[in-house]
């Protein structure tokens, strides 16, 4: 019934062609898979942005993470900013900084500030343990 932070962070990739950064990407995906045998993933659905650069880098991870963790028959829930927010704070037009309040009343976690980044994975892992446990 109690959710326990394990681990968090952010990866770090060496400046690299984008081929092979994509192939580092699966290879740290694949170390994170093999040391905590995840039972779902959940990844946030894909959205617009302005840059093109930047959209078409992450539409790359993207695929590499959704490849991976098929690959491992890894169950993957998508899910938009709106709907993990709502799950979190109750608010699905919520700020970074409700749902960060709200993710550390969720989980103990070290006080010090985390990363926007690190702050939605674990809300996103959050709301994977609510539907995956409390299926509708």
């Amino acid at each position: 019934r109690n959710l326990t932070h394990v681990a968090s962070g952010i990866l770090k990739l060496e400046k690299a062609e984008s081929s092979v950064n994509l192939l580092n990407l699966q290879k740290e995906i694949e170390k994170l898979i093999k040391i905590y045998k995840p039972a779902h993933a959940g990844i946030e659905k894909l959205f617009f942005s302005k840059n093109q650069k930047t959209a078409f880098r992450v539409a790359e991870a993207r695929g590499v993470l959704i490849a991976t963790l098929t690959k491992y028959a890894i169950p993957l829930i998508e899910l938009s900013p709106s709907e993990v927010k709502i799950a979190i704070t109750g608010d699905g037009g919520a700020s970074k900084k409700a749902v960060a309040k709200m993710v550390r009343l969720f989980v103990e976690l070290p006080p010090k500030p985390l990363l926007d980044d690190v702050t939605d994975a674990l809300a996103i892992a959050i709301t994977i343990s609510t539907i995956t446990r409390y299926p509708q």
